[in-house]
């Protein structure tokens, strides 16, 4: 039976990554036709090593695996002539992974790892420890390098994963997925709990385009209420989606799994009538509307909110019209 599949991608060819997506789509049915059960997907981004290269993110993005939920897909950075990043890949066809996993908040943040205790450090107990970067992209810089590089982020918690996922958004727009920036953090070794790390994640991919915030610092600011810096309250927060069962449960650790509160699940989600507001008073990023949702959304919301369908559709015009001007 097929257990896996492997898929490459080069990274430094943009203009064929629609065709690509055709074929691995194509692949994919096929597979899934065949199967009952869930299917790895290794996606090798191929000539990382090359100046123009995309991110493990942008190639992630572009192959657009959100429909596919039996799918579980993995990206890989690799440089085929060399052999770098392939054995990584195999390892996660044949299930070797560390032989534990964190289960319990750590000191980073309710999802993050600690900072490593490398040699250098174990060696130089003086030693300044490293700081995250505050400015954005040195802070892309140190992520992409993974969480076992001198040079990677020296942590990653909640206010890490949110500057991740606000970024990718900033940069890929309505490309940019949960499930893409997740994969890939998971990737570089910065997530050690998947159910917490995909909450902090998912929680930033539901807030509107972020009030207009143009670095990660503005996000982190407006944002203080849902992504709170003190353990305690991260804790508080995430507990109103996931039961201390569910979050303790080995699975939750391995791979992020519903919310068991569903009533309170909706945390940081926006309400239809705060969408709407935004929306006529063109506060709202274009981006927002630039995807089928988001139109569909705000069709919705006007037909559920409106007396009748014809005020509706005026009033969707006089929107669309204004953001335009």
């Amino acid at each position: 039976p097929l257990d896996g599949l492997i898929f490459v991608v080069d990274s430094n060819d943009k203009e064929r990554w629609e065709d690509a997506k055709d074929l691995l789509h194509y692949c994919l049915d096929c597979a899934l036709q065949e199967i009952d059960h869930p299917l790895k997907v290794v996606i090798f981004a191929n000539k990382s090593d090359l100046p123009r290269a995309a991110t493990l993110a942008e190639v992630f993005s572009a192959m657009e695996l959100d429909k596919y939920p039996r799918v579980r897909a993995v990206p890989f950075s690799c440089c085929a002539e060399r052999g770098e990043g392939i054995q990584d890949g195999l390892d996660f066809l044949q299930d070797r992974r560390p032989s534990s996993v964190a289960t319990t908040p750590s000191a980073a943040g309710s999802c993050g790892r600690r900072e490593p205790a490398t040699a250098a450090t174990a060696a130089d107990a003086s030693s300044v420890p490293r700081e995250v970067p505050k400015d954005d992209d040195a802070f892309l810089a140190a992520f992409e390098a993974g969480a076992a590089s001198p040079a990677g982020l020296p942590r990653c918690g909640v206010e890490e994963l949110a500057r991740l996922a606000f970024l990718d958004r900033l940069r890929l727009g309505s490309a940019a997925s949960a499930r893409a920036t997740f994969e890939v953090a998971r990737r570089l070794g910065y997530i050690d709990h998947a159910t917490r790390g995909w909450f902090w994640i998912a929680l930033v991919y539901r807030l509107p385009l972020l009030g207009g915030a143009a670095t990660s610092a503005e996000l982190l600011e407006a944002s203080s209420g849902l992504l709170p810096g003190e353990l305690a309250a991260q804790e508080e927060l995430i507990s109103r989606a996931y039961s201390a069962a569910a979050l303790n449960d080995p699975t939750a650790a391995l791979v992020p799994i519903p919310p068991d509160c569903p009533a309170r699940a909706d945390v940081g989600a926006e309400s239809d009538e705060s969408f709407l507001r935004r929306v006529e008073a063109k506060e709202v990023d274009p981006q927002e509307l630039a995807s089928c949702a988001g139109m569909a959304r705000l069709a919705f919301v006007l037909l559920r909110l409106c007396a009748a369908r014809r005020e509706a559709i005026k009033r969707m015009d006089a929107a669309l019209r204004a953001l335009e001007a």
